[in-house]
């Protein structure tokens, strides 16, 4: 895996990274926290989804981007957890 992108946000005091990693077939998407996986999420795009998504003249990777933060900033992670 090839690290292609960084994007920063910060959250309850915390900065948190989100990285998107070039693979053999697509793109894999995680957010860290101190150099750690904050959670078990891994959003995944293969090169041939990847494409459809240059048709709307944006990458499939940023949309994950968008919604690997949002599940962050939901606390989507720790409500699954509680109910568990």
């Amino acid at each position: 895996m090839q690290l292609k992108e960084i994007r920063s946000f910060e959250f309850r005091s915390k900065k948190y990274e989100i990285r998107v990693y070039t693979t053999k077939n697509g793109y894999k998407v995680a957010v860290y926290l101190d150099n750690k996986r904050v959670n078990p999420f891994i959003y995944n795009v293969d090169f041939e989804t990847d494409s459809d998504f240059k048709d709307l003249d944006t990458n499939s990777y940023k949309h994950f981007m968008d919604l690997a933060q949002s599940d962050v900033e939901k606390r989507i992670w720790e409500k699954l957890l509680e109910i568990h």
